[in-house]
């Protein structure tokens, strides 16, 4: 046998082997492989509610989501302090996930603190791994806080109102700023007050309690005149800044704060060096504690004292 010969023959051969592996590769080829899921799953609706269960417990719940391959679905919650969860990826990148994944829930219950803001939301995924997102959500009382803006009726005078830092999530009324920028004034509770007032029918004031909201200060809840377990009640806080150029960085119980009167709407007058006058007004009078208006003198930027109250053809029962 010549090369040639031999060549033709190992060419023959080779194709013989190489054609029967093919076809072997076929028959395997021809069995029945699943589709890759990559189909994330479905939410008929992407809202979660927010409930108040007590003053350190809200409640998640959702519609469960559906998907296309996968009869069991995963979900995890998660909260953030800041409005940046939007995403499966800005949830899972600034996110604090509550626990590991659960199978088939809807509602998760979790523990808050009261002097912070919190922002919700869930993750659910599929056996193959495809993550959706609900809406990121938060309580009714942060959705004001970070929605509602006052509006100037003379842009051309006045700068567009900002949210300042020192800001909590108590009840900040009846803010007072002294002329030259340097001293603020609230009236304060430690309440998302707003629902309070929206509530229907009224609320009793053991219903106080779950709407407890930002920090205390230091005010005393619990001495009162009544002999109640729980006393609600307001105090003034105080802040204070070196120039207009820098932010007011905190509030602090003014040191006027006496252990269970309410004092608010604070208003002064002020002689360079101090306050000149102070008004507000407190209601340590006897029972029914209503409100009277109190004056106090000559006193510093932090106002102290108790002051007295001002005539009664002023404080009358129609102020009352």
């Amino acid at each position: 046998m010549n090369k040639n010969s031999t060549l033709k023959l190992w060419t023959l051969l080779f194709t013989f082997f190489f054609s029967i592996g093919c076809q072997s590769n076929n028959t395997n080829n021809n069995e029945i492989i699943p589709p890759v899921d990559t189909i994330k799953p479905i939410l008929s609706s992407g809202i979660i509610n927010v409930s108040t269960i007590s003053e350190t417990n809200v409640l998640l719940e959702w519609v469960a989501a559906t998907d296309d391959q996968s009869t069991v679905l995963h979900y995890l919650t998660y909260y953030s302090y800041t409005n940046n969860i939007n995403s499966v990826t800005e949830i899972e990148q600034n996110g604090i996930p509550v626990g590991e994944f659960e199978s088939d829930i809807t509602s998760k219950s979790i523990s808050i603190s009261l002097e912070r803001t919190y922002y919700y939301n869930v993750i659910v995924k599929d056996s193959a791994g495809n993550k959706a997102s609900y809406n990121m959500s938060a309580d009714q009382w942060t959705t004001f806080k970070d929605s509602i803006r006052l509006e100037v009726a003379n842009n051309e005078e006045f700068y567009t109102p900002q949210r300042q830092q020192l800001a909590v999530m108590g009840w900040e009324d009846g803010v007072h700023i002294s002329r030259d920028g340097l001293h603020l004034y609230c009236t304060y509770i430690p309440l998302d007050f707003l629902s309070i007032n929206l509530a229907d029918p009224p609320l009793m004031p053991e219903d106080f309690i779950p709407y407890k909201r930002g920090p205390t200060f230091g005010m005393d809840l619990e001495t009162n005149p009544l002999g109640d377990y729980e006393w609600i009640h307001s105090d003034i806080l105080y802040a204070n800044r070196g120039s207009t150029s820098e932010p007011f960085e905190k509030w602090t119980l003014s040191n006027m704060v006496r252990a269970f009167y309410s004092e608010g709407a604070p208003f002064a007058l002020f002689d360079g060096s101090g306050i000149e006058i102070m008004a507000f007004t407190s209601n340590d009078t006897a029972d029914p504690y209503k409100q009277d208006i109190r004056i106090i003198k000559d006193t510093e930027y932090n106002p102290t004292g108790v002051g007295s109250s001002i005539s009664d053809n002023v404080n009358t029962d129609a102020f009352h």
